[in-house]
């Protein structure tokens, strides 16, 4: 098996409460969660966040926004 080099993870936020605070939060712990599970450096884990407004988002065939 090919020894893996890098892992990229995509993490998708509530957009009303994803503070500046809340996301280094979030990419700090994911990035240990994963480097402690695979045995892997921290620095070859990339995240990326996506920010998904409620009007754009849906659950049980509702926008969020109409909730």
């Amino acid at each position: 098996m090919a020894e893996c080099t890098r892992v990229r993870l995509r993490a998708c936020v509530h957009y009303r409460t994803a503070r500046h605070e809340d996301k280094r939060e979030l990419v700090e712990q994911i990035t240990k969660a994963f480097a402690d599970a695979y045995g892997l450096p921290a620095a070859t884990v990339d995240l990326w966040i996506q920010e998904v407004p409620a009007d754009s988002r849906g659950r049980a065939g509702r926008l969020v926004a109409d909730k």
